[in-house]
């Protein structure tokens, strides 16, 4: 059966989401917060091992994409797909938590509501990790057009994170409103922003790499 966009989208939900989840659970499970020795030793050991999960993840998901659309080399498309979203994740990961700290723990930068922060910084983490992850894999695919695979991808999942995040909002779910932390407001705002990310930028990616002239988009390196 011909690939199409919706199981490429499917495809990036059941791996990168799925490896987002088990990097979280992780995080959790293991992760401490404080400064002493243990507590940041339990944070490096909790980081690695949700770092190796979503890299791991995404080698397969790699992999997948790949036998799909009949990428020349499998095993360099997994290479890829490693090198791809757990190192992107951690990057904007580290980033968003670096912004945080400044604005809201030391009050540096501008006064604005944690709503609104929230919004100014996940939704374009959501771009880069989505197009960073695109283009990338498009490397291990040995595509031509990476900018185009990048920006629709980072674009779709940009949008979809962002609609997610007001439609929660506007339903109660605002991050930092009342009741938020009772209710775990952060987590499942990023949690169902990111499912809908997944979607809408794996349907943009498997449109981008299902074209009429897919064939013609990869160039075989010899």
């Amino acid at each position: 059966m011909a690939a199409r966009p919706a199981s490429i989208a499917l495809i990036i939900v059941g791996y990168l989401f799925g490896g987002f989840i088990v990097g979280i659970g992780f995080g959790f499970m293991i992760g401490r917060p404080g400064h002493s020795a243990i507590g940041v030793a339990r944070d490096v050991v909790a980081g690695i091992l949700a770092i190796g999960s979503m890299s791991f993840a995404a080698a397969q998901w790699g992999r997948a994409i790949a036998l799909r659309v009949g990428a020349p080399d499998v095993r360099r498309a997994m290479i890829a797909g490693a090198l791809s979203f757990g190192p992107a994740a951690l990057l904007v990961g580290l980033a968003l938590t670096g912004a945080e700290v400044a604005v809201v723990g030391q009050g540096r930068g501008p006064s604005v509501p944690l709503h609104v922060l929230y919004g100014f910084l996940f939704v374009p983490g959501t771009f880069v990790v989505a197009s960073l992850s695109a283009l990338i894999l498009g490397v291990g695919l040995r595509r031509h057009d990476l900018g185009r695979l990048a920006l629709t991808t980072g674009a779709a999942a940009c949008v979809a994170f962002l609609t997610i995040y007001l439609l929660m909002d506007l339903a109660g779910w605002r991050v930092g409103g009342p009741d938020a932390a009772k209710r775990a407001t952060m987590l499942v705002v990023t949690g169902l922003g990111s499912l809908g990310a997944a979607l809408a930028g794996g349907a943009a990616l498997g449109s981008g790499l299902l074209r009429r002239d897919t064939q013609a988009a990869f160039s075989y390196a010899r």
